[in-house]
């Protein structure tokens, strides 16, 4: 009797354990999901942030157009008749440093990780800025998408399409003021940089020859002289042998 005493406990035994266990498991499972919720929760938020933001970016650049307009209908002012050009190229500068920067560092992981390569800190400098190039170009110089593409220059499904609404404002901006304008991605390789027309990409050296540009210049052709709103960004350092 003893013995099947003993089997009966050790049931009941395994039977409250199990139950433990299991209670456990759903309590777990519970908090995991409740932390997954909470976490898209905050993902979703800060995407509704990160819009609102971007719409008051807009807004503020058109209204900064708008007061350039105004400006340059007045006489007074004269001086400062091209502030509206002035805000066009802020608004292309933070697109460069802000996101192209990024989404050029991003591509340049990406791609050395898919071919297993290892760069050293100087080639992953140049790589990036070539990116920042490409983009500058499938952007602001009308080669768009497929020549990227041709470029080896891959981005995630909905990435190009927002970089490229990000470029159509800043040229409905300059659009906008009414005055011709160009953005200048023409120079001479292999020459001393132009400190009138061109600044070095960072961490270049100023003392360095042009290799290739990076980001165009942003200039008011309208007026004599014409008036350089932002100066071309360019690459420095010694070209790559020949193929």
């Amino acid at each position: 009797m003893n013995g099947h005493a003993d089997d009966e406990d050790a049931m009941k035994l395994t039977e409250l354990i199990n139950r433990f266990l299991n209670r456990r498991k759903a309590y777990e499972q519970a908090q995991s999901d409740l932390l997954t919720a909470l976490v898209d929760e905050v993902a979703a938020l800060r995407g509704r942030v990160a819009h609102l933001e971007k719409r008051e970016r807009v807004h503020e650049d058109v209204l900064n157009v708008l007061r350039g307009q105004h400006v340059d209908n007045r006489t007074d002012v004269s001086d400062q008749a091209f502030l509206a050009h002035q805000e066009v190229a802020r608004s292309f500068s933070r697109l460069v440093e802000q996101d192209l920067v990024p989404v050029a560092g991003e591509v340049v992981r990406r791609r050395n990780a898919e071919e297993g390569v290892f760069l050293p800190a100087d080639e992953v400098v140049r790589a990036e800025a070539e990116v920042v190039g490409h983009l500058t170009r499938a952007l602001f110089n009308g080669d768009g998408s497929d020549w990227l593409l041709r470029q080896g220059v891959v981005l995630p499904t909905g990435q190009w399409e927002a970089l490229r609404s990000d470029a159509e404002h800043i040229v409905a901006m300059a659009e906008a003021t009414s005055h011709a304008y160009a953005w200048q991605f023409e120079c001479t390789i292999g020459v001393p940089l132009d400190p009138r027309k061109q600044v070095v990409w960072q961490p270049c050296s100023p003392h360095d020859p042009v290799a290739f540009v990076v980001a165009p210049a942003y200039v008011v052709t309208e007026g004599d002289p014409p008036r350089r709103h932002a100066k071309q960004r360019v690459f420095t350092g010694p070209q790559p042998p020949a193929a």
